[in-house]
């Protein structure tokens, strides 16, 4: 019975032997054809076991992992990772956390990496014996939702400046008034923009400040500072009326490059980004208008067309308006000399019904002599 006794208990140990190297082989399986990296990482930092996956992502043999400091094999993400190992190792578990940094698969790139890290415990007592360790490379994904988030941006960008250009036409297209096309245009571009400053101001051919004819987000200061500035020369709106084009400056260094004694301008304006277009038709200069940031702004492909084409529809509004106007004056004075006219031959008419019959008078409107 003894003898029947252990030779049972052979049997279970072999069988239980068996068990484990199936589970192992198994486990390793599963580690080895993971489609994340997968480590364990004992107290002191140093790699016990690695799979695959995190050896491609690290830049790695697998075996070269074993028995290393974490540093060491991925020295650019040491800080975080040990920030985080650390919180690991009091029992907190970190979870779905995105870690930036090169390894040595690409040392000059900088991969995006979403990790697990976990307490590993043993089950008797709960003791932590290390840290467990899933990562994914989601560079590209990451990518590809920037990209989509950029093209998004862009798309609703292009369609409120769209929508803004179809509302300044409709606002100016039979507009008369200079003062009503400023107003109504410079609205619509502060909507467009959510620009800190725009103004738009009539100007003689050489860029000198006339009226304002709207300003947001300029003081009275600011703009009579701009009114007694005599330098036209070192101004935006002398070298626009000569381009005949906007011009678009996204840092102030940019514009201290070409005009660098107007630093107490720009500070005194704050501007960090602004653009300025001219407005002129028919060879006439009517103005200009300004679109100003007082932070960081990079105007887009679809802004600087948006403003190009504003100026022109603003320019061809005003030359219009101008031109109704003086019809319209030309209309009243031909009213007014004709209403004149009218009343001086009823005056004469009426002094000459008086007169005596006999004499003979030539009418200087019509040239022919006739006799009372």
């Amino acid at each position: 019975m003894v003898a029947d006794h252990a030779t049972d208990e052979l049997a279970r140990l072999a069988q239980l032997r068996a068990a484990t190297r199936a589970t192992t082989a198994r486990l390793a399986a599963l580690m080895r054809d993971a489609p994340v990296g997968f480590a364990f990482i004992d107290p002191d930092l140093t790699f016990r076991v690695v799979n695959e996956k995190l050896a491609e992502i690290n830049g790695l043999p697998a075996d070269a992992h074993l028995g290393r400091d974490v540093r060491e094999v991925v020295p650019d993400l040491a800080e975080v990772n040990e920030s985080l190992f650390r919180r690991v190792l009091r029992g907190e578990p970190v979870l779905e956390t995105e870690v930036t940094g090169a390894t040595p698969a690409d040392p000059g790139r900088p991969r995006d990496l979403l990790v697990n890290y976990y307490p590993v415990r043993d089950e008797p007592d709960g003791a932590i014996l290390g840290i467990g360790a899933t990562v994914v490379d989601v560079t590209e994904r990451n990518r590809l939702l920037t990209a989509e988030r950029h093209a998004r941006s862009a798309a609703e960008a292009s369609a409120r400046l769209s929508e803004a250009l179809s509302t300044i036409t409709a606002a100016i297209v039979d507009e008369t008034d200079d003062d009503v096309i400023g107003r109504r245009t410079g609205e619509a571009l502060q909507a467009a923009f959510d620009a800190d400053g725009v103004l738009i101001a009539r100007c003689d051919q050489h860029g000198t400040v006339g009226e304002v004819l709207f300003a947001h987000g300029y003081t009275a200061e600011e703009i009579a500072a701009l009114h007694n500035d005599d330098d036209h020369q070192s101004w935006s709106t002398s070298t626009v009326l000569r381009a005949r084009a906007p011009v678009f400056y996204e840092l102030p260094e940019q514009f201290l490059a070409r005009f660098p004694h107007r630093g107490p301008m720009v500070e005194r304006f704050a501007a960090h980004a602004w653009s300025v277009a001219p407005l002129m038709a028919a060879n006439q200069v009517i103005g200009f208008f300004v679109v100003m940031f007082r932070s960081p702004h990079t105007f887009t492909s679809d802004e600087r067309r948006f403003v190009a084409t504003v100026g022109d529809i603003v320019s061809q509004a005003m030359l219009r308006a101008r031109s109704r106007a003086a019809e319209e004056l030309a209309r009243r004075s031909a009213e007014m000399l004709a209403e004149a006219i009218a009343a001086e031959r009823a005056r004469l008419a009426a002094v000459l019904h008086r007169m005596p019959a006999g004499l003979v008078v030539v009418d200087n409107m019509g040239g022919v002599p006739r006799v009372v």
